[in-house]
């Protein structure tokens, strides 16, 4: 081990000795009709929903609380995914871009209150019939 490393420690055995940062989620899951092939039937509704996501995109960047991961489109659901640090400030500059469109029945966001593969609270919020 060279002079450096034994002063400063070397990378990997910092980056091994951080604790694991949680991260939160939402989660949206945006119903469309699908063909037989699960994508939608009626024309404009990836438009439409791309559309929405470069809304939330924004306000998510605006208020500072995370990042929009992108989405995707099968079995008649798009999954639109988003992480930061605190779910419920992550809803919340969500919410206002979400309440001004009307969803399909189904339609719904899971807020995850830490990281993927841990037992964490989540909790689910219908979207269908706001807006």
């Amino acid at each position: 081990m060279g002079l450096l490393s034994k002063l400063f420690g070397s990378k990997a055995e910092s980056v091994a000795d951080e604790p694991e940062r949680e991260e939160h989620a939402v989660l949206l899951h945006l119903r469309y009709e699908a063909n037989e092939d699960g994508f939608p039937i009626e024309e404009g509704v990836v438009e439409q929903y791309q559309d929405v996501e470069d809304r939330l995109e924004a306000a998510i960047a605006h208020a500072k609380v995370g990042e929009l991961d992108g989405d995707e489109f099968g079995d008649g659901v798009c999954v639109v995914y988003t992480y930061g640090p605190d779910a419920d400030l992550l809803w919340d500059a969500m919410r206002p871009v979400l309440e001004g469109q009307t969803w399909p029945a189904g339609s719904h966001a899971v807020k995850r209150y830490g990281n993927p593969g841990k037992d964490v609270r989540s909790e689910r919020i219908d979207l269908a019939g706001s807006g």
